[in-house]
């Protein structure tokens, strides 16, 4: 793997273990660097001494990352389908009385005034108070956006609570061997992703 599972850390996962389980599950474009410190923190939970510990340290690091995940896409999703809201109310709220003016702000302009409404917040204020000027609040377009959205959220809740099943059967499996560990290890697991989750948010 060239580099430990835990930097920054006296904590260092075993050897014998990486070959084993081989490489996190992380995906194209996701920090090695968060998962590393989402995996540390789970591990401080518990001081693992044993290889069975760090087995469950990764069990559970692992299915927390799943789960940050998935929320992360619910959101991707939800913001996606915003903008394509607030694309198509800048086009149809648009003046039209220059027909020509109007063709090219739709063909051109509504499309990059989209993109702005989304990674800008002076942006998205400005665009925002056009359209509830127009009848179309923030909170309609939210709306909207999660009712056409719906599919999709109802999938990903789905594996999400996928996830959490599976998190809860690993708890009781560790719970069997050590229930302190077990304790220890879920009040970890939900730090870590409450924690990331709700600075993402801010």
């Amino acid at each position: 793997m060239g580099h430990s599972l835990i930097r920054k850390s006296s904590l260092a996962f075993p050897q014998d273990l990486i070959l084993i389980l081989g490489d996190p599950p992380l995906l194209a474009g996701e920090s090695r660097d968060k998962y590393d410190g989402l995996l540390a923190a789970v591990a401080q939970s518990i001081m693992p001494r044993t290889d069975l510990d760090w087995m469950f340290v990764r069990d559970i690091a692992d299915i927390s990352w799943q789960i940050l995940r998935l929320r992360r896409i619910e959101v991707a999703a939800i913001e996606l389908v915003q903008k394509e809201i607030v694309l198509e109310h800048l086009k149809s709220t648009r003046d039209a009385s220059d027909v020509v003016e109007h063709a090219s702000y739709r063909i051109f302009s509504a499309r990059d005034e989209a993109d702005r409404w989304a990674r800008d917040p002076k942006a998205r204020k400005k665009i925002d108070a056009r359209l509830a000027a127009c009848g179309i609040s923030s909170d309609a377009v939210l709306a909207m956006a999660y009712d056409r959205a719906a599919p999709q959220l109802g999938s990903i809740h789905s594996r999400i609570a996928y996830c959490e099943r599976q998190r809860s059967a690993i708890l009781r499996d560790i719970e069997r061997r050590d229930e302190t560990y077990a304790r220890k290890l879920g009040a970890a697991s939900d730090a870590v992703i409450d924690a990331e989750f709700s600075e993402a948010a801010e």
